[in-house]
């Protein structure tokens, strides 16, 4: 063969060689894309779990003022039960021991209930954070695998060059 041919065979060759690597960069790139929506998914995701997250942290710090509220509030019926008792024992001592118990009940079932409102939410908040950790971890991932696209793509590029 000639010079000239051989030449022509060895252009054809290199040419060749490039779009092949034009092609693995376009299927590269097309993956990329799809990761790229995984990841925003996730991150939308991620952003929804902390708006719950966030939620549940003001909806344990208003139970929390629910909580004191009722606490404050049952010491102040207690308070003011037995002074009042303390009043009516001067009159009559069946009536003040009634009136005690009644505001310890009441005092009970407003700690109790607070205690549950308390426990309710901190309930939340666990499931809360667990969700957030699996996104977290999902986030984690997807953006390995983003890295790892990045990295291939750029040998790719290196090649074409």
């Amino acid at each position: 063969m000639s010079n000239k041919k051989l030449e022509a065979v060895e252009g054809i060759r290199k040419l060749a060689r490039t779009m092949r690597g034009l092609l693995d960069f376009a299927d590269e790139v097309e993956r990329l894309g799809s990761i790229e929506q995984a990841t925003a998914e996730v991150e939308s995701r991620f952003s929804s779990t902390k708006q719950a997250e966030d939620e549940a942290q003001k909806r344990l710090a208003s139970a929390e003022r629910e909580v004191s509220s009722a606490i404050d509030s049952a010491k102040t019926i207690l308070s003011d039960a037995k002074a009042k008792a303390a009043e009516i024992v001067q009159r009559t001592s069946i009536e003040a021991v009634a009136k005690i118990e009644t505001a310890e009940k009441k005092a009970e079932a407003s700690w109790r209930d607070a205690a549950d409102k308390k426990a309710d939410i901190e309930k939340l908040t666990v499931q809360a954070n667990a969700d957030l950790a699996k996104v977290k971890a999902e986030l984690a991932s997807r953006r390995a695998d983003l890295a790892k696209i990045e990295k291939r793509l750029e040998e790719i590029r290196q090649k074409v060059a």
